[in-house]
C-alpha cells in the first residue's frame, strides 16, 4: 500500500495520520500535505506514523524542516507512534531527539500540543503586561487609565489560565 493521509482535528490541533509505506516517490505529496496545513493557517500539527509500514530515511528532513517552519511561525509540531519495528530503528539511527518532538501516542501527542499552546497563550499575555506595566502612577493619564484597566484583565486572565 502506497502513502494514506487522513486529516482529522483535535481541538485547536490538526492531525495528519499517516498509513502505508512512504517511500522516495512519495515525498512530494508528503511534503505538500506538510506545507498546505502550514499555508492554511495550522499552527499546532501532529503527524501520526503508528500505521506507516515502511519509511524512507529522505522523508525525515521533510518531517524536521516542518518542525522547524512551524516554530518559526510560533506554532508546534511532534510526531506519533507507537512506530513499527522498521520506522523506530530508522528514528533511532537518525537521532533525531533535539530535532523533532516525538511523542508515544496519538493521544500523548495531541496532549503536548494542547499544553504547549497554552503555555504559549500564557506566555504571550505575559509579555504583553510587562511591556505596558511599568507605568509610574504619577505618569497616568485617563487614556493610560484604561489601558490599566487593560493590562488588569490581562493579568486576571494570565492567573486564570
Amino acid at each position: 500500500m502506497t502513502l494514506a493521509v487522513e486529516k482529522t482535528t483535535a481541538g485547536p490541533s490538526v492531525v495528519l495520520s499517516l498509513a502505508g509505506r512512504i517511500r522516495g516517490a512519495d515525498l512530494a505529496v508528503l511534503e505538500a500535505v506538510l506545507l498546505d496545513e502550514i499555508n492554511d493557517g495550522c499552527r499546532s500539527l501532529l503527524v501520526d506514523l503508528s500505521s506507516v509500514d515502511h519509511l524512507v530515511g529522505a522523508a525525515l528532513p521533510k518531517l524536521v524542516s516542518t518542525g522547524r517552519r512551524l516554530k518559526g511561525y510560533g506554532g508546534r509540531f511532534a510526531v506519533a507512534g507507537p512506530f513499527r519495528p522498521e520506522v523506530r530503528e530508522l528514528f533511532e539511527r537518525a537521532d533525531l531527539a533535539n530535532d523533532l518532538r516525538i511523542v508515544a501516542t496519538r493521544r500523548h501527542g495531541v496532549q503536548w500540543l494542547t499544553q504547549q499552546g497554552q503555555l504559549q497563550s500564557k506566555a504571550k499575555l505575559a509579555r504583553e503586561l510587562l511591556a505596558h506595566g511599568d507605568e509610574p502612577a504619577s505618569k497616568v493619564t485617563v487614556k493610560k487609565r484604561r489601558d490599566l484597566k487593560r493590562l488588569s484583565r490581562l493579568a486576571a486572565r494570565i492567573l486564570n489560565a
